[in-house]
């Protein structure tokens, strides 16, 4: 059972997850534009096309991060921040199904924004375990519509276990840094 929590902490709180949201969002535009590189090495012929992607996944971005700096987007950062974390997953699910589905090394790039949650962002336990478990399910998305399918069963289960285990990983971060908030 959690403490009772004062008015001053929840202002003092939501103060807190303003800022770090804003942050986030940030250095999550940075690095799904710094991702450039990764298709001009990776998938070379693609680049064009993930750059636009790209380029629209980080204006969304932009323009959420905007939000955040006026009241509607101070009440509404929760569902804001799970806004902007689920872009790039969403966008790096799609650049699976175009490439590689099973065999394509984007699936690792799933994991950075689950440890950036779980570490970073005070987001609560089940928003963790929700973030979790939608990133597991877009990779399975992702490798069922690729036109492979699941073809190669093993590295599907042996991604989708990788991806528990960080979501996992998120959750407990999440859960004590939750209660050091506290």
């Amino acid at each position: 059972m959690s403490p009772p929590v004062s008015q001053d902490y929840q202002q003092e709180l939501a103060d807190f997850r303003v800022t770090y949201s804003r942050a986030g969002c940030v250095t999550a535009i940075a690095l799904v534009m710094a991702g450039v590189g990764l298709d001009l090495s990776t998938y070379p012929d693609r680049w064009r096309e993930f750059l636009a992607l790209r380029l629209a996944v980080s204006l969304v971005s932009l323009a959420i991060l905007a939000l955040l700096f006026t009241d509607a987007g101070r009440r509404q950062v929760r569902p804001l921040t799970m806004l902007w974390l689920l872009l790039p997953q969403a966008m790096i699910a799609w650049m699976i199904q175009q490439t590689d589905g099973v065999a394509s090394i984007y699936f690792v790039g799933l994991h950075l924004a689950l440890y950036a949650v779980g570490i970073i962002l005070p987001i609560s336990f089940f928003e963790s375990i929700s973030f979790g478990v939608i990133t597991l399910l877009l990779y399975l998305l992702a490798c069922t519509l690729h036109g492979n399918g699941l073809g190669q069963t093993s590295m599907v289960v042996t991604n989708s276990l990788f991806i528990g285990f960080s979501a996992a990983a998120s959750a407990v971060c999440t859960w004590f840094n939750e209660r050091a908030r506290v």
